[in-house]
């Protein structure tokens, strides 16, 4: 990691690793999405910790974060965990980022501590998915868990899969991946356990109780989408910010669903406004 400072807090039984940058009176706490970690966050952390203290977390079962004996990985038990990290650390004037899972584990556990927050964004994700985008999200990362021989192959066969990310940026997210095998190689740090499990329930209940939560979203909200996501449509982004008392859309040219990867830069140009109007007072 370029920048941070790598920490780890007792979140209920299970210990949560987390980056951590910048000295900002309020904080800004990244949650990533489904089978990656908070080294995500990594080309875009120091831009935020010039004004906040930034927190990039791995999830449960996630980066370095210990993995669940009982394979926990609900959306429930993620949000559960978020919540007791944010009282743990005792975060207040708090801009959450969540992006595709962790945007759904964002929206609840803002919903959870409306008292602490002062801002949302949601990155690539809402209710009314398109189903055919988040089963090729859940297939690559089932397909990715398996032996490789170098970290260089992880790279390769991620260039492979996501054509627009840079080759720099896809071998310094490779090595933050993987860890030794016991063997020989190198796997993914993620509990295969995860790709087992059910993280999401994608019917009509839970999206309609989605939709219920962004209605009552009741501070500043940044719906950020890749031009070319497969996963969340311009219809649903739209309609979000429509849902949301105070909301309003970016989109980030050059990018698919996994935005802050394939174009850091332009994911920082989008959010840099919102962060700034919304917690460095």
């Amino acid at each position: 990691m370029d920048s941070g400072l790598s920490a780890a807090v007792q979140a209920r039984e299970l210990v949560l690793r987390l980056r951590r940058a910048g000295g900002g009176r309020h904080s800004c706490l990244m949650i990533h999405g489904f089978g990656e970690g908070g080294y995500v966050w990594d080309r875009v952390l120091p831009a935020i910790a010039s004004h906040y203290d930034a927190i990039a977390l791995d999830l449960r079962g996630h980066g370095d974060s210990e993995w669940d004996a009982k394979a926990r990985y609900d959306v429930q038990a993620h949000v559960e965990d978020v919540v007791h990290v944010i009282r743990m650390l005792d975060l207040h004037r708090l801009v959450l980022v969540g992006h595709s899972m962790g945007g759904e584990i964002a929206i609840h556990v803002a919903a959870e501590c409306a008292d602490r927050i002062a801002g949302l964004v949601i990155v690539d994700f809402g209710p009314s998915l398109n189903p055919e985008g988040l089963a090729m999200v859940r297939a690559e990362v089932e397909a990715a868990n398996r032996v490789y021989s170098s970290v260089e192959e992880y790279a390769s066969w991620l260039s492979a899969r996501r054509p627009l990310i840079a080759k720099d940026i896809l071998l310094s997210l490779a090595k933050c991946a993987l860890r030794p095998h016991p063997d020989e190689g190198f796997r993914l740090k993620l509990d295969p356990a995860i790709t087992r499990s059910q993280c999401r329930k994608s019917d009509a209940a839970s999206d309609a109780d989605l939709w219920s939560l962004l209605s009552r979203m009741e501070w500043p909200a940044l719906v950020v989408r890749g031009a070319g996501s497969a996963v969340l449509s311009r219809n649903v982004a739209e309609r979000m910010i429509e849902t949301m008392p105070y909301a309003r859309l970016e989109t980030v040219p050059a990018a698919g669903h996994g935005v802050i990867l394939d174009n850091p830069k332009g994911f920082e140009a989008a959010i840099r406004p919102f962060l700034i109007s919304n917690g460095c007072s």
